[in-house]
């Protein structure tokens, strides 16, 4: 490089994923899949599997803590919604008796 330091270069991606992983929820799922069943996985697929059942389970996992994390934003936009409903009506009501 131009200032003399030269960068990482990683051989498999499995490297990458281990030694670099990103701040985001998809390098989570690629982390943890990686790191512990993607040999596995490619031991099956060498010995004639036709699937990746470890790479299914980690996203089947992983869909089942999104879906966890949607249900907690949906009861709270739920509660806040009821709460402006609430104060709205409240509102409405005091403009009307004046």
């Amino acid at each position: 490089t131009s200032q003399g330091v030269q960068p990482k270069r990683f051989k498999t991606l499995q490297e990458l994923v281990l030694f670099a992983p990103a701040a985001n929820g998809l390098s989570t799922i690629s982390h943890e899949y990686l790191k512990g069943s993607y040999a596995l996985d490619l031991e099956a697929v060498k010995q004639g599997a036709s699937s990746l059942p470890h790479l299914n389970k980690t996203l089947v996992s992983s869909c089942k803590r999104l879906n966890g994390e949607v249900d907690k934003v949906l009861s709270g936009l739920e509660i806040l919604s009821k709460v402006f409903d609430q104060q709205s009506s409240f509102m409405v009501s005091r403009m009307i008796q004046q």
